[in-house]
C-alpha cells in the first residue's frame, strides 16, 4: 500500500507510530513515502533522529519510491493529523494509529477450505507466485482464511462493508456449476446458488470485494489425470475408475461431481423447479455406456480434494488450469503491495 505522509505527522508527538513506519517502509511490505518529499517539517524531524536512523530512514525513502516507479502500489491511503478517518475520497486520510492498525494487517485470502484449497492454489501457481505466496505467509502478511461453505457470504458482506478490511482481502468460491454455458451464455448463469450469492455480496470490485469465482465446478476439477493415477496406483478398483474418468471429454470433467459422482447431483436436480436445465445437465453426459454411468456414480469420495496437498506436481497443471489460477493470485499479489 502507498502511504503518504502529510507534514503534521511528523510535528506530532508520536515518534513511535513513525518507527513502526520506519520499519513497514524498510522492509517494503508498504510504501512509505512523505508527501511532499521536501518539506521543513519532515527535514527537521529527520534532523532530530540520532545519524544511524536518519540514515535508515532516507534509504526506506529511497527504496520506497523506487519500489513505485517499478510496481506502483494498488492502494494508497495518507496518514495526518486528523481525529478520525475519512474514506469517502480517493485517498482516504486516516491518523496515524489508526493507519498503524490497517497496515499491520496481513492480506487475507478467504476460502471456502483453507486447507485443501490453499494446497489448489500452491499446487497450481507457477514457480514465482508459489514462491511469493509461501514468503509472504511465513512473514505473516498474508494468511488463507477458512471461510467455509455455508459462512463464506456473510463473510463477503462483513469485508464489502469494512473499509479497512475490503482493502486487504480476496476470496475464491468454488462455481458449482452442472454444465458449461451454452453458446450465448456467460459462467455466471450456469453457476450454484452459493457463486451467484457470493457476487452479489461483493459487488462491484471497485467498491467491494475482490472475487474469484472458479470456471470449473470446484477445485477438484482441476486434479489431472496424472495426479489421480498416482492416488490410485496399487489399488484395480480405483484405476478402472480414473481410467473411466479419462475418457471423458473435458467439458464432461470439468463439472463431474467428483466427490459424490452422479449420485451426489440426484437431490439437486430433482430440487431443480426448471426442468430445461436438467434436461441440459443430463445431456452433457448422454454419451455414456450404463458401464461407464455405472463406474462413476459414486465419485473418488469426499477427501480426494486432498491430493492437491502431495499427488499433484507442478508440471502436471494444464497451461488453461494455471493461466486462470495465475490471473488470480497475481491480482492478490498486486493488491497486496
Amino acid at each position: 500500500m502507498r502511504v503518504l505522509l502529510r507534514p503534521a505527522v511528523f510535528e506530532s508527538s508520536d515518534r513511535l507510530g513513525l518507527y513502526v513506519l520506519l520499519w513497514l517502509g524498510g522492509v517494503l511490505r508498504h510504501r512509505v513515502i512523505p508527501d511532499p518529499l521536501v518539506h521543513p517539517a519532515h527535514s527537521m524531524w529527520v534532523a532530530s533522529l540520532d545519524p544511524g536512523t536518519a540514515r535508515l530512514w532516507e534509504e526506506m525513502v529511497d527504496s520506497c519510491l523506487n519500489e513505485e516507479t517499478l510496481r506502483p502500489a494498488h492502494w494508497e491511503i495518507a496518514i495526518d493529523s486528523v481525529a478520525h478517518a475519512v474514506w469517502a475520497q480517493p485517498t482516504p486520510v486516516l491518523p496515524i494509529a489508526d493507519a498503524i492498525d490497517l497496515l499491520l494487517q496481513p492480506y487475507r485470502i478467504v476460502l471456502e477450505n483453507n486447507v485443501n484449497d490453499r494446497a489448489f492454489l500452491m499446487a497450481i501457481a507457477g514457480a514465482e507466485e508459489r514462491q511469493m505466496l509461501a514468503l509472504a505467509e511465513k512473514r505473516a502478511s498474508l494468511v488463507f482464511e477458512m471461510g467455509g461453505g455455508t459462512t463464506i457470504v456473510p463473510r463477503i458482506a462483513e469485508i464489502r462493508r469494512t473499509e479497512s478490511l475490503r482493502r486487504l482481502a480476496s476470496v475464491m468460491v468454488d462455481s458449482d456449476a452442472l454444465r458449461p454455458p451454452t453458446q450465448g451464455e456467460t459462467h455466471q448463469s450456469v453457476e450454484g446458488v452459493l457463486a451467484r450469492d457470493a457476487r452479489r455480496e461483493a459487488a462491484d470490485e471497485f467498491t467491494g470485494v475482490h472475487l474469484q469465482v472458479l470456471r470449473r465446478r470446484a477445485i477438484e476439477n482441476y486434479l489431472t489425470i496424472p495426479s489421480l493415477r498416482r492416488w490410485a496406483r496399487g489399488d484395480d478398483d480405483l484405476r478402472a475408475t480414473v481410467d473411466v474418468f479419462e475418457a471423458l471429454s473435458p467439458s464432461q470433467q470439468y463439472h463431474y461431481n467428483m466427490k459424490n459422482g452422479f449420485a451426489g447431483d440426484q437431490r439437486r436436480l430433482a430440487e431443480t423447479q426448471d426442468r430445461t436445465e436438467v434436461n441440459r445437465i443430463r445431456a452433457l453426459y448422454q454419451n455414456l455406456t450404463p458401464t461407464q454411468r455405472q463406474a462413476l456414480n459414486s465419485g473418488f469420495g469426499h477427501d480426494v480434494g486432498k491430493l492437491f496437498g502431495w499427488a499433484v506436481r507442478s508440471e502436471d497443471a494444464e497451461i488453461e488450469a494455471r493461466e486462470e489460477v495465475r490471473s488470480f493470485l497475481n491480482a492478490v499479489l498486486t493488491r497486496m503491495r
